[in-house]
């Protein structure tokens, strides 16, 4: 059997249950705490880039929300440390892999970055 991998990987646990069902509904303290933005913010940031077209899809499978995109993004940014172990604890925490959190962050910065482009 032909693996991707030198070494056999373990799978980690994810669960999206925290930012489907729990964030939406913590209080502007907590969610300033985990996310680094006021609710007021995260709405105002997501108002001015979800319509961009990194974050339509362009084959079979389709996109996760662009809210839940930058939510990924922005707990990734708020760490302290831009590592591997931060990108599995994000992952973890969100229901994704951490290539998957990788990508979510480099979509959230591309439209970010158009906002700032005449």
């Amino acid at each position: 059997m032909i693996h991707r991998y030198l070494e056999l990987r373990e799978n980690l646990p994810k669960n999206k249950e925290f930012s489907l069902n729990i964030l939406p509904g913590l209080d502007e303290e907590h969610f300033r705490q985990f996310l680094r933005v006021s609710p007021q913010g995260f709405n105002y940031i997501i108002s001015k880039i979800q319509d961009h077209l990194v974050f339509k899809s362009n084959g079979n499978f389709k996109q996760m929300e662009p809210s839940f995109q930058l939510a990924v993004a922005l707990h990734l940014f708020e760490s302290e440390t831009s590592s591997g172990s931060t990108c599995i604890n994000t992952g973890q925490i969100f229901g994704i892999g951490e290539g998957t959190a990788v990508l979510y962050t480099q979509r959230v910065i591309i439209a970010l970055m158009d906002l700032c482009t005449p």
